[in-house]
């Protein structure tokens, strides 16, 4: 039985491009995988007032976000600890 694909995204919010991209970059691994073909990179630009909820879903989902995703995500409560 042949191996199964697999795809894996990896979104990063708020982190500038060229901090990736660039020859001196710290990010070896993301850049070898590049350099060889191995991976796909997106870049996309967000007007601001951004709202990360929603926008992830509709990457994710293909679809609009709803007004209560928008709303929901610019009232959310400060967070006072790390959520990683």
């Amino acid at each position: 039985q042949a191996p199964k694909a697999r795809v894996i995204f990896m979104i990063i919010d708020a982190m500038r491009a060229d901090f990736v991209y660039q020859q001196a970059s710290r990010f070896a691994y993301i850049n070898s995988k590049l350099s060889r073909g191995e991976v796909l990179a997106f870049t996309t630009r967000a007007q601001p007032p951004t709202v990360t909820l929603p926008r992830l879903k509709s990457m994710i989902a293909g679809s609009i976000p709803g007004f209560l995703d928008v709303a929901a995500n610019l009232n959310a409560p400060e967070m006072r600890e790390d959520n990683v």
